[in-house]
């Protein structure tokens, strides 16, 4: 059945650094992922199926879910179209707290997992390049 079947990533499970990074190739593993991290990742299935968007799990290596990442195939390249944590809470920003030495309030910067899913959007794109090299349009 076309509606239940899986597709393929071009890159496999894999650590980075304290990230376990997970492809989500079938409707069943986005469904999973959308209860665990309580939004709507299964209604993706349908673009994943058709090649144009790309799901992963962001997993601490020794802890719960961390964050949903999406690629989207966008012009022959691979972009991160969203990543969201639990509820689509924002996980491409931390805050430093207020440091009196400094007087300092209200950073923003980019977190660990910006840089990882920046990381995870090269990786796919290296593997989509070396995926299309041989093939003729």
């Amino acid at each position: 059945m076309l509606h239940n079947s899986p597709w393929v990533s071009l890159i496999e499970q894999h650590y980075a650094g304290d990230f376990l990074v997970t492809p989500l190739t079938s409707r069943k593993k986005l469904r999973r992922e959308g209860r665990a991290m309580d939004h709507c990742v299964e209604l993706y299935a349908d673009f994943c199926r058709s090649g144009s968007f790309r799901i992963f799990s962001i997993q601490h290596a020794y802890d719960d879910r961390r964050a949903t990442l999406s690629l989207l195939l966008k012009d022959g390249w691979w972009d991160v179209s969203e990543c969201a944590g639990y509820s689509n809470a924002d996980v491409l920003t931390d805050y430093a707290e207020y440091d009196a030495e400094w007087d300092m309030m209200d950073v923003e910067y980019n977190s660990n997992i910006y840089y990882l899913a920046a990381d995870i959007s090269t990786r796919y794109n290296r593997a989509y390049a070396q995926f299309t090299k041989g093939v003729q349009v």
